[in-house]
């Protein structure tokens, strides 16, 4: 790493650990760490049980989406394998900025699962942009049962769903342009040619490829599509029945937690901690975008900053727990797999 490449590190750094120290700083102000304890150790029992559901049944949403895009390069991995490294993948998820920690699951299941780069990183794009995607239903649902309580910022909305769905499938559209388009300047350079990494490189973006074209013709859009959206209900289930558990002591019932208003909420605190800048392990941005949004939606200054400690903390300390466990089980020699190649799918609606 250059001179120039440490600087940018070392700045980015700082500022991550500012965002996270100066928003951390500012709600320990206002609000007691005790006060947060005493929320996080009062939640009911129900909610903290149908968040421990949903957050597994959206893990599985997530397994059998892996599955099947891999099914289609022709590999078909141990599911209990796979399963894990869909774990330790929602663990790295808040580890690095803008969910890059994702990434792992590239690395894991190329390095303990047999399978190879082209067709690990064409499911995980392909995952990346359905998840996008899945969210332009859900945030159109939740501003139509909304109605007039967002009729200031509704045609925003709106405009903001239609550019996602616009631009995540333009994406995916033209992925598999840009990657012929950059192995062909990759080839025309006769000096980039002879070297290694290039040569890598041009294997790599031509292999993916390749397997992106294999899941555009093997009839799989839909349930890939279905399940994309299962995971998201999953995800945002799981935190909508958290923070039930956590309110519900102090008086809020379901009828007091509109889902639609609920769910955009916590929209808002998901994309702030995917921002580059959303501080150490996502902690900071989160807390602060939650705390703002949840007062906009009218609830109290205090339960907005309560909430949105108690709640990012049983979260994070559940994904860490559960990742680190399933990594200390993927290191497991059992759970190494030489190759799992075998035939790839040929057709359109086969797996």
């Amino acid at each position: 790493m250059g001179r120039r490449a440490r600087l940018k590190y070392t700045i980015y750094l700082l500022f991550s650990v500012g965002v996270t120290v100066v928003v951390l700083t500012y709600l320990f102000s206002q609000v007691h760490p005790a006060e947060v304890l005493r929320m996080g150790m009062g939640l009911r029992r129900e909610g903290l049980i149908a968040f421990l559901a949903c957050s597994l049944a959206m893990s599985i949403c997530r397994l059998w989406r892996y599955e099947i895009l891999l099914r289609v390069s022709g590999f078909n991995p141990p599911r209990f394998s796979l399963f894990l490294v869909v774990l330790v993948r929602n663990f790295f998820s808040d580890l690095l900025p803008a969910r890059l920690g994702t990434a792992i699951y590239v690395y894991l299941v190329t390095t303990r699962l047999g399978v190879t780069f082209s067709a690990a990183a064409s499911s995980f794009a392909a995952s990346l942009l359905l998840d996008i995607l899945a969210m332009a239903p859900l945030v159109a649902l939740a501003v139509w049962l909304l109605g007039g309580a967002v009729a200031g910022g509704a045609a925003a909305l709106w405009a903001g769903v239609l550019m996602l769905a616009v631009v995540t499938v333009s994406a995916w559209a033209l992925l598999p342009h840009a990657l012929g388009w950059a192995a062909r300047c990759m080839l025309a350079r006769s000096g980039l040619r002879r070297r290694a990494w290039a040569r890598g490189l041009l294997m790599a973006a031509l292999g993916i490829r390749r397997e992106l074209g294999r899941i555009r013709t093997a009839g799989i859009y839909g349930r890939v599509f279905v399940l994309s959206l299962l995971i998201r209900i999953g995800k945002y289930a799981g935190m909508y029945f958290l923070l039930w558990a956590l309110l519900a002591p102090k008086g809020y019932g379901f009828a007091q937690l509109p889902p639609a208003k609920i769910f955009m909420g916590l929209t808002a605190a998901e994309l702030a901690a995917s921002t580059p800048v959303s501080g150490v392990a996502a902690i900071g941005a989160y807390e602060g975008a939650w705390a703002m949004a949840f007062q906009l939606l009218g609830f109290p200054v205090d339960i907005a900053q309560l909430s949105s400690l108690a709640h990012h903390a049983i979260t994070q300390l559940f994904g860490y727990g559960v990742g680190l466990l399933a990594m200390l089980l993927l290191l497991l020699p059992r759970f190494a797999v030489a190759s799992t190649h075998a035939m790839p799918a040929a057709g359109p609606g086969s797996e």
